[in-house]
């Protein structure tokens, strides 16, 4: 389905409603540390509740797998990066391995008042062929009705008009809050971002890991139509700054320029964790915990685990 502005409708399994009469989300981001994201939960449940998918997961984060597509020349980053009015990401979202789960399609654009999510599941075995510019049939949609449809032929238009491909593979956990089933006003915190740049130009560099953000956690606070005063109240009291945490961009600057001007081809583009990805070992790549670029896992020294969060 496509997702609507007033609402993510996001997480395993799940779809939304078209977004074009909807009113866009405003998103604001900040860079948190793990001790300040678990000392927010006090403060959140007395406004919203864990969503399904985060209270039915013992750490209370499920896994997100994103690949995001651009041109060869990267075009959608510098559109991000110069501030463009009309700017929008291309990205597969999935959040499981197994071949009978849909992968989202999806097209987030900003708008001058917020965001706007255009969201529809497809059949996982389709996917590859509509990266490759195949376009799409009735059957590729995952369970949904015609708007489905009419988002994968969007998203499979432009995939054709501006020749995307796939150019980096980003996968974290979430912890997602919200007032039940109403997504007008939703928390996220996005721990543990790992970031894959796409097959190297020159075979004898290595496919690079990253974590862009450290151990720091990505808050975001979503909301509909006005500004939702306790916001405020959460913004003061834990004296939280404004942050660019995009997790694309951020991947691109960090990792360098250079190694996205080729595509995932080397690997399939519907994995999950690249193998012998994880947060355990990256602590030696990081000074202080600031965001930092991290040695590949594979090469770097087994360190202590990071901090999971803890109960309720």
């Amino acid at each position: 389905m496509v997702s609507s502005g007033n609402g993510e409708s996001e997480g395993p399994g799940e779809g939304g409603e078209h977004h074009g009469a909807r009113e866009p989300r405003s998103e604001l981001k900040f860079l948190v540390a793990e001790e300040t994201a678990q000392a927010m939960r006090d403060y959140l449940r007395h406004y919203l509740a864990l969503d399904r998918h985060s209270a039915a997961r013992p750490t209370f984060s499920y896994p997100i797998h994103t690949l995001y597509l651009d041109t060869e020349d990267l075009q959608l980053y510098r559109q991000t990066l110069d501030d463009h009015e009309q700017r929008f990401k291309m990205r597969l979202r999935w959040y499981d391995l197994e071949p009978s789960s849909p992968v989202y399609f999806e097209i987030k654009r900003r708008v001058s008042r917020g965001v706007l999510k255009e969201r529809c599941a497809a059949r996982r075995a389709a996917a590859p062929g509509i990266l490759a510019g195949r376009w799409p049939s009735p059957a590729d949609v995952a369970g949904g009705g015609a708007s489905d449809f009419i988002c994968l032929e969007r998203f499979s238009d432009l995939v054709r008009r501006l020749r995307v491909c796939p150019k980096a593979q980003v996968s974290y956990l979430r912890e997602a809050w919200q007032n039940g089933g109403d997504e007008s006003v939703r928390v996220t915190l996005d721990r543990e971002v790992l970031c894959a740049a796409s097959a190297p130009p020159d075979p004898a560099w290595p496919v690079e890991t990253f974590a862009p953000f450290g151990f720091r956690v990505i808050l975001e606070l979503k909301y509909v139509g006005e500004f939702p005063p306790w916001f405020g109240g959460l913004i003061t009291t834990f004296r939280l700054a404004q942050s660019a945490a995009g997790k694309y961009g951020t991947a691109v600057k960090l990792m360098g320029e250079q190694r996205y001007f080729c595509t995932l081809a080397a690997r399939n583009p519907l994995a999950g964790t690249p193998e012998g990805w994880s947060f355990t070992g990256l602590k030696a790549g990081f000074s202080g915990g600031a965001p930092a670029r991290a040695e590949a896992v594979g090469d770097a020294q087994a360190a202590a685990e990071p901090q999971r969060p803890a109960a309720l």
